[in-house]
């Protein structure tokens, strides 16, 4: 997961910082294809990053959930409690 976080991020600087630079040429200032198709494109690389973080957010709520529920059900009397920052995450995950 570090290498995949730290390789997108390094992309991820790379194209915000060609973005600034095409923006920064005077002979780019008005709009036109090139401009829609690079916006679309860094649009693309933000939801992707999105999605990778909250990916591995949801893998570690889940091995964090299970192993809670393990210990709560055999020390709970049988009741399943969960915390709240695991709540949280169900009704954020629910919503996207």
């Amino acid at each position: 997961m570090v290498i995949s976080m730290a390789v997108t991020f390094r992309y991820g600087w790379w194209r915000v910082n060609s973005l600034i630079d095409f923006f920064s040429d005077e002979s780019h200032q008005r709009v036109n294809f090139d401009t829609a198709f690079i916006l679309l494109l860094i649009s693309a690389a933000a939801y992707t990053t999105l999605v990778m973080l909250l990916g591995y957010m949801q893998d570690g709520l889940a091995a964090e959930t299970e192993a809670y529920s393990a210990a709560c059900i055999k020390g709970c009397g049988g009741v399943a409690q969960f915390p709240l920052r695991s709540v949280i995450y169900g009704v954020a995950r629910a919503i996207l």
